[in-house]
């Protein structure tokens, strides 16, 4: 992670890129990232949120922000990589209409993983689309 977070810094463009930390009471209590990987695609990454602000509707006002961005800069993909036991993540993504097109099981942090790809295409009014949708 660190070494992602290290690229990120180096690479950074504020007109491609972006992260969100969210706080509460001088701590972080959650954080999104949106990282370009080529003109159309950018990936989410680092989607946390602390464990005792779960629940609030957090996460979804961070993914929302990080959607809207990718609007904003014509990503016409975003895609994500998470472990298949963080559900109320997958189906936070599936809400936003992120689907599945990638799994793979491997020795990670010392046991075994299974990890999954999410992909978000968004055409000319998807983000209209997703902006409704969020509101429900």
């Amino acid at each position: 992670m660190a070494a992602g977070a290290a690229e990120f810094a180096r690479a950074f463009d504020a007109h491609t890129d972006r992260l969100w930390i969210a706080e509460a009471g001088g701590q972080t209590i959650g954080s999104i990232a949106i990282v370009r990987r080529t003109a159309s695609e950018a990936q989410l990454r680092w989607f946390l949120v602390h464990p005792n602000f779960r629940g609030i509707g957090l996460g979804r006002i961070l993914l929302q922000k990080a959607l809207h961005f990718c609007g904003e800069c014509g990503y016409k993909i975003i895609f994500l990589w998470t472990v298949s036991n963080l559900t109320v993540a997958t189906h936070l993504y599936e809400s936003a209409g992120f689907k599945q097109t990638e799994e793979k099981t491997s020795k990670l942090w010392g046991q075994m993983i299974t990890e999954e790809r999410y992909v978000l295409h968004l055409g000319p009014s998807d983000q209209r689309n997703l902006e409704k949708s969020w509101r429900k």
